[in-house]
């Protein structure tokens, strides 16, 4: 009788409680490590509140709470749709305006006259040819701004979609996290934002020096660099407005994939690099005929 009570006493000590649940698969807490993450659920859109005005002062006040915010609030065509309309009115603007000041207008006269003049002196077109083809630029000069802005609204819709499936490709196939593409949308088109301040301060270099070809680069003090040359072109890829841009996406993607910031800035800011040596490769052989 005793050890039958003394056996029932240990029972109820030791409650049978049940173990806990694990939701999804387990992430390490090393942030080198690949293992596959628990997708990111998003929450109903009532319990994340943030205005689309703050969403847009956030870009550039407080991007880290911003990113948050997308990486659990359900998608929404306007966080990508409406920078990109911003930024295509400010494509537009700088092309009229730019292309309006004498001194640019100029300045494309003389590259066009100079390419031309080595063309005749490789023996690839004659003095008559080079002729023709001056009178015939000059004949649609005053179509530049319009072809400029209609090219401008265009590059920039295809960087965006193609920005986009690489943020993609890398959060799903790389991260291996579970991200939509619309959510890629989301945070290239927020992040491209700063393009749009950024295409203002371009176009007032481009007022000041009275060149086309400036930016917020090193590029800016050096102006007797020859334009097209390969230092020209490396010297413009160390923009201020890209690497900001190139940190925005990185923060972005390592917030809604849930990997750190320096992994994420390691692929993108990679990528900026390889980039930046082709295109200055490409000027070196174009440059050099």
């Amino acid at each position: 009788m005793g050890n039958g009570f003394n056996v029932a006493l240990r029972t109820m000590s030791k409650p049978n409680l049940p173990e806990p649940k694990q939701d999804g698969p387990l992430v390490p807490s090393s942030a080198t490590s690949l293992s596959p993450v628990t997708p990111v659920v998003a929450l109903p859109a009532e319990e994340i509140e943030m205005s689309l005005f703050w969403r847009l002062i956030n870009l550039f006040v407080a991007p880290s709470e911003l990113f948050d915010h997308i990486a659990l609030a359900p998608t929404h065509t306007v966080n990508w749709f409406l920078p990109l309309i911003l930024n295509w009115i400010a494509v537009v603007f700088f092309t009229l305006a730019a292309f309006s000041n004498s001194a640019v207008i100029q300045e494309m006269r003389d590259l066009q006259a100079s390419s031309l003049n080595k063309q005749v002196e490789n023996g690839k077109m004659t003095a008559a040819q080079r002729d023709g083809a001056l009178e015939t630029i000059e004949k649609f000069s005053k179509l530049t701004p319009i072809f400029g802005s209609i090219s401008g609204v265009v590059a920039i819709a295809l960087f965006a979609f193609i920005t986009s499936g690489v943020i993609w490709l890398i959060a799903n196939k790389v991260f291996r996290a579970n991200v939509e593409f619309a959510k890629a949308m989301e945070i290239y088109g927020l992040a491209s934002l700063v393009s749009v301040p950024g295409t203002f301060v371009k176009l007032a270099l481009v007022t000041l020096r009275g060149s086309i070809n400036v930016g917020v680069n090193p590029g800016f003090f050096f102006s007797d660099v020859p334009v097209g040359s390969p230092a020209s072109t490396a010297l413009a890829a160390v923009d201020l407005f890209i690497l900001w841009l190139v940190l925005l996406i990185s923060l972005g993607v390592a917030k809604v994939t849930r990997r750190s910031l320096s992994m994420s800035a390691a692929w993108f800011g990679g990528l900026w690099l390889v980039f930046a040596l082709l295109f200055t490769g490409i000027s070196a052989l174009t440059y050099s005929k």
